[in-house]
């Protein structure tokens, strides 16, 4: 694999590797952020002549086959979910050096930058940011996918305020299969993980839940404002050690929270028993070049509600730090199978017409 190590002369590798290749598909104009395992850009598709996020991630030496594979699998799932607080995936790929995506550019700034560089949070404020991001892993959870990597690093805040959740599932996926060259952050990352995922690499969605509860104590400590008891009973809750002494569900905390409302009645709480894709099983290497048409993105969210293959509890199993990587195997019906696309091809049209629209508020409904 060609190495992308910093040359002599002080150019960035990552920048300048990925310039070379991703052209003819995008043109990177400004890189927005860094961090341990990723690149993240505004660019310009230059099919569509439109500003996208374009995330790229440098493949470890490792990344064979089948970690490709599980990339465009999991990238076939975060594809299919269609939320006004989800950050909407337009194209996926991968080259010798690098996976990539391109999702909607929301104009703003992360959580963590808030975090950083703003005061205090009042509680409305937090709880307005909160159940906004609860409504979007509540979307997800009841399509059979998780986050597995939430942080204030991937809650994108617009310009009206509004919150738009990224990388569902996908960096968990590449993580777990040690796919992702450098991981300097992993420590930072450990804080807002469950203690089942960091201990036995479980990952369901009460793993969001205390990962949730945890970004709201980050939000709230340096708040002067008396914290209502009942937020902190909710927070304590949600953010158990024990999986099973937390919320049934993320909606649930969120109305402990008085963030969000009661489900609507003939809505179908999120499924249980989830189980974790296997990623393991060797495939033809399809050519370089790999992008996932919306016709598969269709057939995988069928898919993915109708076979309960993405989570392992792995709950009565002693646990074997060999076998952390290990996937049981979904039906051969429900796997993403990436079709080949030429460069030039049309990606996700229908994805593309609906996401159009600026990030924002909630579209009204029709």
């Amino acid at each position: 694999m060609t190495s992308v190590d910093a040359p002599h002369d002080g150019h960035d590798p990552v920048d300048a590797a990925a310039r070379e290749d991703l052209r003819g598909l995008f043109e990177l104009e400004q890189v927005l952020r860094r961090g341990p395992t990723s690149l993240v850009c505004l660019a310009r598709d230059l099919e569509y002549n439109q500003p996208v996020a374009l995330k790229v991630m440098p493949r470890a030496a490792a990344a064979g086959p089948d970690a490709e594979e599980a990339f465009h699998r999991a990238a076939a799932l975060a594809a299919a979910l269609d939320h006004p607080h989800i950050v909407p995936l337009y194209s996926a790929g991968a080259t010798d050096r690098f996976f990539w995506c391109a999702m909607q550019y929301v104009e703003g700034r992360s959580l963590a930058e808030l975090l950083r560089s703003g005061g205090p949070m009042e509680p409305a404020v937090c709880l307005r940011l909160v159940g906004q991001v609860a409504t979007a892993l509540d979307s997800a959870h009841r399509l059979g996918v998780v986050h597995g990597c939430l942080t204030p690093a991937n809650v994108l805040l617009d310009t009206a305020g509004d919150a738009h959740v990224s990388d569902f599932w996908i960096p968990w996926v590449l993580e777990r299969l040690g796919a992702l060259r450098g991981d300097s952050g992993k420590a930072r990352r450990v804080r807002y993980r469950a203690p089942e995922q960091v201990a036995e690499g479980r990952c369901g969605p009460e793993a969001d839940q205390h990962a949730l509860a945890t970004l709201m104590q980050a939000c709230l400590i340096k708040t002067p404002a008396r914290v209502p008891p009942e937020i902190g009973r909710a927070i304590e809750r949600a953010a158990s050690p024990v999986p099973e002494d937390r919320f049934p569900n993320v909606r649930d905390f969120a109305i402990a929270l008085g963030a969000g409302d009661a489900p609507a009645s003939g809505v179908p709480e999120p499924r249980v028993g989830y189980q974790d894709a296997d990623f393991t099983e060797s495939t033809p290497m399809p050519p370089r070049w790999r992008w996932v048409p919306a016709g598969v993105f269709t057939l995988v969210v069928l898919g993915a509600v109708a076979a309960p293959w993405l989570l392992s509890h792995g709950s009565g199993r002693d646990h074997n730090p060999e076998s952390e990587a290990k996937y049981s195997p979904p039906p051969p019906s429900d796997l993403a199978r990436v079709a080949p696309v030429a460069r030039g091809a049309r990606r996700f049209p229908a994805l593309r017409d609906r996401d159009s629209r600026p990030a924002g508020p909630d579209p009204p409904s029709h």
